[in-house]
């Protein structure tokens, strides 16, 4: 087994911004991708398998930010979500999680609160 140092981390951190764009760059498009994570989705939940997926959903706390919708590992099933699971993380990743908890949570209030209702 490999260690997760931060080399490997980086490396993660970095196939997983550009996926997209070597998907694009080898098909064409990215919606084929979108479309087969839907379906994986569909099926845990149809067939009730409890599947361990990283889905996001609106989360009621993550590392203090509230009601803040981003993926993490959750259990999906015939229910739904039915628990999250919060890997052990050392201080540098709670830090991370907490920033991009922030800036989503962020992002989304400035959106929502830059709207005018009706």
């Amino acid at each position: 087994m490999t260690a997760i140092t931060q080399v490997v981390r980086e490396e993660i951190d970095s196939q997983t911004r550009n996926a997209a764009y070597t998907i694009v760059s080898g098909k064409g498009c990215t919606y084929f991708g979108i479309g087969a994570g839907i379906a994986r989705i569909v099926a845990a939940i149809r067939q009730d398998e409890e599947a361990l997926l990283s889905v996001s959903i609106v989360t009621s706390e993550v590392e203090g930010v509230r009601d803040v919708a981003l993926s993490l590992p959750r259990v999906v099933g015939g229910k739904g979500v039915t628990a999250d699971l919060f890997p052990e993380l050392d201080q540098a990743e709670h830090a991370e999680l907490e920033r991009s908890a922030s800036l989503l949570r962020g992002l989304f209030d400035s959106i929502t609160l830059g709207s005018s209702p009706g």
